[in-house]
């Protein structure tokens, strides 16, 4: 059913470009749709819309080289594959790593990052990809590919063996890689940065490359450390914490702060890392996480439970029922991040539910307040929690809030 949320012009509620049934709902029409405000007999987003699909996919969404330490741009491709992994429920997520040169303090850092932020995907091996003529077909190279070994791509020959060396040994290629990994394991998407756009399309694997955007400084150019090498995963870890005013489990509240800003932004778009501006408490990785603490401590940790119909208008008045209703839209932008595999529209929904939850919660008491507005909060609480947990975010008790809320 193609039913979306009125724009804040409108109100609170959704828009349909039919008539629906709905009991409950103040309807209008206007030209082009019909547009249905909540009222306190009806907060809910309508039952018959599916928040999203299950997708029976393969994603190659985080596949670093395990010859180095990560860096801060390995950061934005873990927070986009563990985000998805929780958005499109069904799908599987499968990694697959460079092995040449490894190090076994990069193996280790990749385990302790999947062990962290919960994900795992099925890993799998460059060097042990088969490298058998019919899984990926070659002939003798010519031109200034002679003495190596080609794959026809759809736009031309594609190195898939180097030259072989005095032993007679060819190295085989990235290329080849990809190419035995989509034969074999047959990913359906690749999550990698917009700098592998035309490797896949010389391997004719464009249509299922969802392009990433880069994380640079703040001057829009290449992010590096003081050495002058890409800054590592754990170096923006230290530039955060060293900005970041003493809080519990400081590196889950970090995590919330790089998570938001680095899937905030469109995927395909680059992102600036500005540590001094994303610590702040009125920062959206801050404020959220703040927000979840403030709810948590007011509602002693319980979500609302109320007896009674909530149609009643002495226990739920309009307000409640607005606020309560927008917490709803959560379901629909979980819908969309399933959808376009984008979750930048999940991650701003969750900053603004934050900010209009926060201002409800300042004009009427929560603790020991009207049943009616203790639940529409409630119900906010528990659609912040389910963002966070769609975008991989930490819910985390911050500090002992005002007993008074």
């Amino acid at each position: 059913m193609n039913i979306r949320p009125l724009s804040d012009k409108l109100g609170f509620g959704f828009q349909s470009p039919e008539k629906l049934d709905f009991p409950g709902y103040r309807e209008e029409k206007f030209p082009h749709f019909w547009c249905y405000h909540y009222t306190p007999a009806a907060w809910k987003w309508p039952e018959v819309w599916m928040t999203c699909t299950t997708t029976d996919v393969v994603i190659d969404g985080f596949s670093p080289n395990l010859n180095k330490t990560l860096h801060i741009g390995h950061l934005r491709q873990l927070a986009l594959a563990n985000c998805l992994s929780r958005v499109l429920r069904g799908s599987a997520f499968v990694s697959l790593l460079g092995t040449t040169g490894i190090l076994k303090s990069s193996v280790d850092e990749l385990q302790e990052w999947f062990d962290f932020v919960k994900f795992q995907p099925t890993l799998y091996y460059d060097a042990l990809m088969p490298q058998d003529a019919d899984i990926v077909p070659r002939h003798e190279g010519e031109g200034d590919k002679a003495g190596a070994l080609a794959w026809d791509g759809p736009r031309g020959p594609v190195v898939v063996f180097r030259k072989a060396d005095e032993s007679g040994y060819r190295r085989a290629t990235y290329a080849f890689h990809d190419l035995a990994f989509a034969a074999t394991v047959k990913p359906d998407y690749y999550v990698t940065g917009v700098g592998q756009v035309e490797h896949f399309q010389n391997l004719g694997l464009d249509k299922k490359h969802l392009p990433m955007g880069l994380v640079m400084d703040s001057h829009g150019k290449k992010l590096k450390s003081r050495t002058g090498d890409a800054l590592t995963a754990k170096e923006a870890f230290d530039e955060v914490l060293a900005v970041l005013q003493p809080v519990p489990e400081p590196k889950k509240v970090i995590w919330n702060i790089v998570a938001w800003n680095l899937l905030a932004t469109g995927r395909s778009t680059n992102v600036k890392f500005e540590p001094e501006l994303w610590v702040k408490p009125e920062a959206p990785g801050m404020y959220c996480s703040y927000t979840w603490a403030r709810l948590h401590s007011a509602l002693d940790g319980q979500d609302e439970e109320v007896d009674g119909s909530f149609g009643d208008e002495k226990r739920m008045t309009q307000a409640d029922a607005d606020i309560a209703g927008f917490a709803q839209y959560h379901l629909f932008h979980i819908g969309k991040a399933n959808a376009s595999m984008d979750p930048a529209g999940l991650a701003n929904y969750l900053y603004d539910l934050c900010r209009r939850t926060t201002k409800a919660y300042h004009s009427e008491r929560i603790r020991g307040g009207r049943p009616g507005f203790r639940f529409a909060i409630s119900q906010c609480k528990l659609a912040i929690e389910e963002c966070m947990n769609m975008l991989g975010m930490f819910p985390i008790v911050l500090r002992e809030e005002n007993r008074d809320a």
